[in-house]
């Protein structure tokens, strides 16, 4: 993963807004009663054949308009101690799982959990369509198109190297993606903007997706809201 300190990390506590879009629609902070996130590639340690998928969970007041089954949930996060102005960042891509309705100090809420694109690919797909043997690359392509999804620029240079694969029996879209990813020495993830992403050595976690757990993860952070501002201790 990408060489942070203890040190580095801390430097990115702060004082953060938090935006969600659901469905289309944005909802900010205090709407938002609480978020977080979870991917579990983020810990600081390497492993090979992992197909990681990220999670969400967040609590928003509850609106009036209805979601559609398996709705966008699109987290951004920007930091206002340091820089007021600054752009918001998208903080990942994930599709509604389940929705609850609750109820706290008169308040209606919904609580919703999701799970990113990784999840779509979890069906199979026979033999992709493909003649056999494949090249990596046109596999992994086809698997994120059926699925809906796009493959990370990057990922797609390490993959564009000639290695085949026989064709693969009565295994799904993401066991293929594990298989493969153990043939490069690393595993399958989805960036911050929803693509799939091949993490190893010669494509390592950047700092931001590392800090995106830093932010929004109840592993590496306690998130407090205060006044409608999030703060990371």
């Amino acid at each position: 993963m990408a060489d942070l300190s203890t040190e580095e990390l801390m430097a990115y506590d702060g004082e953060y807004e938090v935006r969600l879009k659901i469905g289309g629609n944005t909802f900010e902070m205090p709407v938002i009663r609480s978020i977080s996130t979870a991917n579990q590639l983020c810990d600081l340690k390497f492993e090979i054949g992992k197909t990681a998928c990220g999670q969400i969970d967040a609590v928003i007041e509850k609106p009036s308009v209805n979601f559609e089954r398996m709705a966008q949930i699109i987290p951004y996060t920007k930091r206002i101690d340091c820089d007021p102005e600054g752009e918001w960042q998208q903080r990942g891509v994930y599709y509604i799982d389940t929705r609850v309705t609750e109820i706290d100090g008169g308040y209606d809420l919904l609580h919703v959990t999701g799970f990113d694109g990784m999840l779509k690919t979890s069906r199979d797909y026979g033999n992709l369509g493909l003649t056999y043997p494949a090249k990596t690359l046109n596999v992994v392509k086809k698997i994120a198109e059926l699925s809906g999804l796009e493959v990370e620029a990057q990922t797609q240079n390490i993959l564009n190297d000639g290695q085949t694969i026989p064709e693969p029996e009565y295994y799904t879209g993401r066991e293929i993606l594990g298989f493969v990813a153990i043939m490069y020495g690393g595993s399958f993830m989805m960036d911050r903007f929803g693509r799939l992403k091949l993490v190893n050595m010669a494509n390592l976690l950047t700092k931001d997706e590392i800090i995106t757990e830093r932010i929004l993860s109840n592993r590496y952070a306690v998130p407090i809201e205060v006044g409608g501002v999030l703060i990371v201790v």
